[in-house]
């Protein structure tokens, strides 16, 4: 078992933009599935304070056998990244 760690620079030219993230697959007979993180990137502020990691974290499982969904989960992620939710 292991997590598939993105860096935020590709050496690839069409993957320029993409974010660090984190990700692990899976398969068994007749399912696939996809476990994705997309930590939030906080400014670096002064002091002390400790800062609660954010993101976002994405879980996909289907009923189909050698699916790719790694693309389709980093996508459902941005689009939430894209939301600010306030944490009470």
């Amino acid at each position: 078992m292991g997590w598939g760690v993105a860096p935020p620079v590709a050496d690839a030219g069409f993957s320029r933009d993409r974010r660090m993230h984190v990700s692990h697959t899976g398969g068994a007979v007749g399912a696939s599935s996809v476990l994705l993180i997309l930590p939030r990137v906080e400014p670096s502020g002064e002091g002390t304070e400790k800062v609660i990691p954010r993101g976002v974290c994405v879980s996909i499982i289907v009923n189909k056998q050698s699916v790719s969904l790694s693309r389709i989960a980093l996508n459902v992620a941005k689009l939430f990244d894209c939301v600010h939710m306030s944490v009470s």
